[in-house]
């Protein structure tokens, strides 16, 4: 490995052939000018750049599957002014939800549902956005895109679809935006696969963020067993709004 002084610094930076550089042929990091190390001569020792964080929250933004129409939805931009009081609760528990996700236990799934257009997806990518600033994985789920993506990788064979669904287990915050939704009864396949995932999140306590326009009685009806896991994870960051007066959309 190649070392090549900095002596502005007093630090020297390790050389690689493989480093990405911007469209001008210049590294993106001045620091490390790309090559991800940082060499302290006096301190004989060597540390990863700075730069390595901006690259993996990058990353993780990259992976999360979330729209780039979603990327900017942010507590600070979600409009609460002059909304119905249990507008601003949903806001309040999406924002608790967050603050203390490192600190929740068992119950550490925020469930929104109910009326379209009252925030419920805005306020789960400002909740995924946030912990991706800091450093936490995770997988967007959009439900109806994201079930016949399922079905368009089954036909390319069940090691396939079996790779998606062991990311969707193992991802560490899930967010399943519009749970169910559909014109019509969700299938028998769609329900075992939507069992498989959240069962498995729910035995291994793992963070997941639902939103869906059901009510929870409605999710009881579709598969009791799904609907309690939801019910029973979500206590204490459950909020279901209910009234068409509450779609910000048409009013």
């Amino acid at each position: 490995m190649l070392v090549l002084e900095d002596r502005q610094t007093n630090t020297t930076v390790s050389t690689s052939p493989n480093f990405t550089s911007r469209d001008d042929g210049q590294p993106k990091c001045a620091i490390c000018r790309d090559r991800g190390i940082v060499v302290d001569i006096e301190k004989n020792c060597a540390a990863p750049c700075s730069c390595q964080a901006d690259r993996r929250r990058e990353r993780l933004f990259k992976n999360s599957k979330i729209t780039p129409g979603f990327k900017s939805k942010t507590f600070d931009n979600f409009c609460s002014q002059n909304r119905p009081v249990v507008i601003k609760k949903m806001l309040q528990s999406a924002w608790h939800y967050a603050a203390n996700f490192k600190l929740l236990q068992e119950n550490n799934w925020l469930v929104l549902l109910g009326e379209p257009g009252c925030g419920k997806t805005h306020l789960s990518c400002a909740v995924a956005n946030q912990l991706l600033e800091k450093g936490i994985s995770v997988l967007y789920f959009p439900h109806v895109q994201g079930m016949n993506e399922l079905k368009d990788t089954l036909r390319a064979g069940e090691e396939s679809l079996e790779a998606r669904l062991w990311d969707m287990r193992k991802v560490h915050l899930l967010v399943w935006d519009d749970l169910f939704k559909a014109r019509r009864e969700p299938t028998p396949w769609t329900v075992e696969i939507v069992f498989d995932i959240l069962n498995y999140r729910y035995l291994n306590m793992l963070p997941t963020i639902i939103s869906s326009e059901l009510t929870p009685q409605n999710l009881l009806s579709i598969d009791a067993a799904i609907g309690s896991r939801i019910m029973e994870r979500g206590r204490g960051h459950t909020m279901v709004v209910s009234g068409i007066e509450y779609n910000y959309r048409i009013l």
